[in-house]
Order: structure tokens, then C-alpha cells, then sequence
């Protein structure tokens, strides 16, 4: 809001019930969108392009509405960078509760919130003091937040690797569990393992026995 006020010289009537309508309707594509376009990448191990890719594809329109030379242009472009940078939340959110034991999943999601919540309400007290440090230049304290989401995504990269990995490594012990039990069944039978990288990196073995009767 300051911002409008003090770059495009909005009155507070102007620019109030545009961003009344930018930001909610930004977060609600952005969220259930991002939600149910990693429900469906996940079976292609994909979910990094909401964590990863919308995040850093938000960056440069949240540029482009800092740099608009009118507000018009500042409020569309702000509209498609925020829903962008709202696709990460749920597939992230998901991510967490995947990490957890199953007798801890409310309290791991729980910690994610935390954690998020705070580091977001750095970012206002992250730009005021860079705009006093810039002797009140708001517009380029403000470039910190298309900075942050390359940050985010950099991040996020590392941690969809990270999360891959350990996923990957269960299901390939669960393989070697598995196999031997499988090798086990009657003459004739049918065994099969089958390694499935889905869910954005959360691999999932799978062993299935068909018993049949040898051929005689």
C-alpha cells in the first residue's frame, strides 16, 4: 500500500480496492492451482515445477510491477507474479507432512507453518529498514522481494533433490526386503517389483506376487 502511495502517487481510494481484489484473488489461484497441478505432476515426479519453477518464474513479474512505469501495469503484473508465488504452499505443505514419521505428521506440519509464518513477517521489517538505509528509496528496497523468491526457489531446488533422494533410498531397501519374500513363492508364480519415482520425488516401491499354478 505504501508503496502505491509513495512511487504512483495513488490516494489510498485509488489503489486500496484494487489490491483488495489483486491479492486475494492472486492467492486463491495460486494456492488451490498450485495445489492441484502438483496433484496431477505427481505421478510424473514433477511437483518441483510448482516449488521450484512458479517460484522463480514469480520473480521477474514481481519485478515488472515494481518497475511499471504506471500502476495499471504495476497491479496486472503483480496479479500474475502473486499467483506464481502462491503455487508453492500446498505441494510444499505436502512435502512436509512426507518427511514426517506417520506419528508425526501434525506437529511436523506444524513446524512448517511456524517457520513459515515467521520468515514471511521478515520480509516487510527486511524492506523498511533497507528503504532507511537508502535513504527512503522504497522502489529499490522493494527489489528485495523478486531477490527473495530466486532465493526461494534456489531452496526449493535443493530441498526437492534432497527429498528425492531419501525417498528413493527407502523404496529401493523396501525392493530389497521385498524380493527375497518374492522369491519364495510356489513353482510357477508370478513376481514382479516395480520402483515408482511419483509424487514429486516420493518414491514408492511396490511388489506384487500373482501365484499360479506351474504348468503341468
Amino acid at each position: 500500500a505504501t508503496f502505491y502511495e509513495r512511487v504512483y502517487h495513488l490516494d489510498p481510494s485509488s489503489y486500496a480496492p484494487v489490491l483488495a481484489v489483486v491479492l486475494p484473488l492472486g492467492g486463491i489461484i495460486g494456492g488451490v492451482g498450485g495445489g492441484w497441478v502438483a496433484d496431477g505432476a505427481a505421478s510424473t515426479g514433477r511437483r518441483a515445477w510448482m516449488t521450484v519453477g512458479a517460484t522463480a518464474l514469480s520473480a521477474p513479474f514481481m519485478l515488472a510491477s515494481l518497475q511499471a512505469q504506471d500502476a495499471t501495469s504495476s497491479f496486472a503484473a503483480l496479479l500474475v507474479g502473486f499467483c506464481l508465488s502462491e503455487a508453492w504452499r500446498a505441494p510444499s505443505a505436502n512435502m512436509a507432512r512426507g518427511c514426517a514419521p506417520p506419528e508425526s505428521g501434525a506437529s511436523t506440519v506444524s513446524l512448517y507453518l511456524c517457520i513459515r509464518n515467521l520468515v514471511g513477517g521478515l520480509g516487510p521489517l527486511g524492506v523498511a529498514l533497507l528503504a532507511q538505509q537508502l535513504d527512503g528509496d522504497l522502489r529499490s528496497a522493494m527489489l528485495l522481494v523478486p531477490a527473495a523468491y530466486v532465493a526461494s526457489a534456489a531452496l526449493f531446488a535443493a530441498a526437492e533433490a534432497e527429498f528425492s533422494g531419501e525417498q528413493r533410498a527407502a523404496a529401493a531397501a523396501l525392493v530389497q526386503v521385498a524380493v527375497p519374500s518374492a522369491a519364495d513363492t510356489p513353482s510357477g508364480a508370478l513376481s514382479s517389483v516395480e520402483l515408482n519415482g511419483g509424487g514429486g520425488g516420493a518414491a514408492a516401491a511396490r511388489v506384487t506376487v500373482c501365484s499360479r499354478a506351474a504348468p503341468r
